[in-house]
């Protein structure tokens, strides 16, 4: 039987720091070690957090959160990192860094009424016609 989600997360931090472009689950090892400063590990931790509201959320957001300022911060911001063995930082912050990655983050320590999901335009609806059809 597979771990959950979150026990699986945990290990990738433990085993490396920060999760890298990609791991091989049975080793524990990063195959792609580059840490571009993505944001869906954080959107993925703040839905989880949000919809369940499991603890067990809340602290993957403060492990990222301690992960990121103890490997990613600079001086002037955010680095990524082109190696997660070495830690080597790259001389990029990608913009999507703080329109992002940065909201999601800060969104899973917010009370949960801060967004209202029953208004969002994200949900389907249906959309009517203007057009008549031709016969």
């Amino acid at each position: 039987m597979r771990a959950p989600a979150a026990a699986r997360q945990g290990a990738v931090l433990s085993a490396c720091g920060v999760e890298p472009d990609q791991i091989d689950f049975t080793t524990m090892t990063a195959v792609a070690p580059p840490y571009h400063l993505n944001p869906e590990i954080f959107e993925s931790t703040y839905y989880l957090f949000h919809y369940t509201g499991d603890a067990r959320y809340l602290a993957m957001g403060r492990d990222l959160f301690d992960s990121l300022r103890a490997f990613c911060r600079t001086d002037s911001g955010y680095a990524e990192l082109a190696s997660i063995v070495t830690r080597q930082k790259a001389d990029a912050m990608p913009s999507y860094f703080l329109a992002e990655t940065m909201k999601y983050l800060s969104l899973v320590f917010t009370p949960a009424e801060t967004l209202d999901f029953s208004k969002s335009f994200s949900r389907p609806r249906r959309i009517r016609c203007a057009v008549p059809h031709e016969s």
